[in-house]
């Protein structure tokens, strides 16, 4: 049986997937590294010892051996030599961008994507183009991603002290995640000091980002204009994509997936709300599986239609469906 590994990396972790070209779910590993690891300027699920580790999640080099092996990488999985790492007779390397793996994971061939992770952009593909904006990383772009609205938490902890019209439990919450007393008379310099330190880690800012999500499912007003105002911001790439598509009035599938959008319903809320002022057609659907499946699937549609792999994508799609919650238990 021909095997296929997706590796999907990305800002803040890495994803690996393990399936049968049939669609048979075998193992998925997810790592999230604490530290920053050599190489990984840009993002640290695309160094090499993510990747690495992640492949070591599902994989035991030395004790598998695969006949054919389709090897399915998203942005950055080159950096490591995994031909030299694994055991197989024949290996097919291929590579898929997000959107396709997006696009893929609901089944379309057209759309809008939204996508906001650790990092965020929007894509416009129609019959008649490919069109992609942002993706300009944390410092010139990401619009709409996990690390502006945790730069933004951040910021609002660290200001509620100084005025009562400033309050929000973001304080308490990001005190508590940043593993300090927010009672405590050195509470407020130790969290500046803690802030700053990780500031030039766009994965370690971007996880704030969850914290905030906590705080606005709670009520808090703080935090919900934090993600009212990154989902708008996103939202204006997504005007900017349309307008100059001259695509506005027409019917499209808003195609919404990254951490961010598949685990805040507040945040997709708002981002189809905005959406749908400018594109009173859209039809929002989210991104139900890791994008490492759509990655996998997209993959395997290339590979069937160059020949290489026999298959029927459709059915094969349906069996990973069915067998992905298997491998992803216990997964956050």
């Amino acid at each position: 049986m021909e095997h296929l590994l997706a590796l999907d990396g990305g800002g803040s972790k890495c994803d690996a997937l393990l399936m049968t070209v049939d669609g048979r779910a075998e193992a998925f590993a997810r790592v999230q590294p604490v530290t920053v690891p050599k190489g990984s300027e840009d993002g640290v699920g695309r160094s090499p010892d993510s990747i690495q580790k992640a492949v070591q999640g599902v994989i035991d080099p030395a004790q598998r051996r695969f006949k054919v092996l389709h090897l399915a990488g998203g942005s950055g999985t080159t950096t490591f030599n995994l031909q030299d790492y694994l055991h197989a007779d024949r290996v097919y390397m291929w590579h898929a961008s997000e959107q396709d793996s997006v696009l893929t994971g609901l089944g379309l061939k057209h759309g809008l994507v939204a996508l906001s992770g650790t990092g965020a952009f929007g894509h416009l593909r129609t019959p008649n183009l490919d069109r992609h904006l942002d993706g300009f990383g944390p410092l010139m772009g990401d619009w709409g991603g996990g690390h502006q609205i945790g730069r933004m938490g951040l910021r609002a902890a660290i200001r509620a002290p100084t005025h009562p019209r400033h309050a929000t439990s973001l304080f308490v919450a990001v005190a508590c995640q940043m593993g300090f007393d927010p009672t405590h008379p050195e509470g407020i310099p130790k969290m500046m000091g803690e802030g700053v330190r990780i500031m030039s880690n766009r994965a370690a800012v971007a996880r704030y980002a969850q914290v905030v999500d906590a705080c606005a499912r709670a009520g808090d007003a703080v935090a919900c204009r934090i993600l009212e105002e990154a989902a708008g911001d996103m939202a204006e790439i997504l005007f900017d994509l349309t307008d100059l598509a001259q695509v506005r009035d027409q019917p499209l599938v808003l195609a919404g997936a990254g951490s961010v959008i598949q685990k805040s319903d507040l945040f997709w809320e708002h981002l189809c709300r905005k959406t749908a002022e400018f594109l009173p057609r859209v039809a929002p659907r989210r991104l139900d599986i890791p994008p490492v499946a759509g990655l996998a699937l997209a993959v395997l549609g290339m590979a069937v239609k160059t020949g290489v792999a026999k298959t029927d994508v459709t059915a094969a799609a349906a069996r990973l469906r069915e067998t992905l919650p298997g491998v992803l238990k216990g997964t956050v």
